[in-house]
């Protein structure tokens, strides 16, 4: 593929020339460098700082981070979690749960680390939601650790789970979302970590939110 470089240079050569011969095309080609220069140098930083994943990105989350500097928890959710409401003004909102003492959690392959699990109560004729919000410290055993949350009713069960990430000794904030069926409306809600390997951590703050319309 290198050996192939002068070649495409000699053709990329060319097409300059002749762009450069019309004053709006070459404003246009200017332009257009410019912007991909840009989106180039800010995607390195993203990359720099796993934002841009290496290996797990999908098109609604790529949509989400793509030249945006002011990212909030809950978009990252989008790496692993389908479950998404664009406007949460449209919702009423009702705490069902929050936590806010420190608590050590522990997991490992064989057993998840429970955090807490309610009874839920939804009104059946609404749609129903609920936003999940955490702070977490991660000591130890971040690769392949996972925060999710389960609802069941009977043998039904509704599964979704973010990855926990960042450097560990460090207080981490994620969030997420959870379309509730209208047959999980008065399930059983569990809170838990998961890993591939042994995973040691704090859960700082656990906040559970209720939205419906």
């Amino acid at each position: 593929m290198v050996q192939s470089y002068p070649v495409f240079a000699l053709a990329l050569g060319a097409f300059i020339e002749k762009i450069l011969q019309n004053k709006w095309q070459r404003v246009l080609l200017f332009g257009i460098g410019a912007f991909l220069i840009y989106t180039n140098l800010f995607q390195i930083r993203q990359y720099n700082y796993t934002i841009l994943h290496y290996g797990d990105m999908n098109f609604r989350y790529y949509k989400r981070i793509y030249l945006n500097n002011k990212l909030h928890p809950i978009d990252f959710s989008l790496l692993d979690n389908k479950d998404w409401i664009r406007n949460e003004d449209k919702y009423q909102d009702n705490e069902l749960l929050l936590i806010d003492s420190t608590r050590i959690i522990r997991s490992n392959p064989d057993s998840a680390g429970h955090v807490i699990s309610i009874n839920l109560g939804f009104d059946t004729t609404k749609k129903n939601w609920l936003k999940i919000e955490s702070e977490i410290v991660p000591e130890s055993g971040t690769y392949g650790s996972y925060l999710n949350s389960e609802i069941q009713n009977g043998d039904d069960i509704k599964h979704n789970k973010i990855r926990l990430f960042g450097p560990s000794g460090y207080y981490h904030q994620y969030a997420f979302y959870v379309n509730v069926p209208d047959w999980a409306n008065d399930g059983k809600l569990m809170i838990y970590v998961s890993s591939v390997e042994e995973f040691y951590g704090n859960i700082k703050t656990l906040k559970i939110t209720a939205l419906t319309r």
